[in-house]
């Protein structure tokens, strides 16, 4: 069975909270980007997988079929796109955009 390689921009509350869903055997966690070092390192540590200090540097990765963006809200919409732009499926947290025009941005 081919895995789902899943990037994940954000290491906050938001993923801390969906990370449960992430230990299904069908997808697998390879890489992850935050700013914060200390969030890098932990997220390292409990799933062996690459970290990256930016979104955009993540996304350039390979290895990554989908971005789930769990990053500040005011940032969804500017990572989604980033992840887009490099060819990756993304899965946004809530609220996609902050306004409609951010919203349409990536038409």
């Amino acid at each position: 069975m081919k895995k789902l390689k899943i990037g994940v921009a954000g290491l906050g509350r938001a993923f801390a909270v969906t990370a449960p869903a992430f230990r299904d055997p069908r997808v697998e966690v390879v890489a992850g980007a935050d700013p914060r070092p200390e969030a890098r390192r932990r997220f390292r540590q409990e799933y062996q997988a690459k970290s990256f200090a930016s979104v955009e540097e993540m996304c350039a990765h390979p290895g990554i079929d989908l971005v789930y963006v769990a990053t500040p809200h005011e940032l969804h919409a500017p990572h989604a796109c980033a992840a887009l732009s490099a060819g990756k499926s993304v899965l946004v947290e809530k609220p996609m955009a902050l306004t409609l025009e951010d919203g349409r941005r990536g038409r």
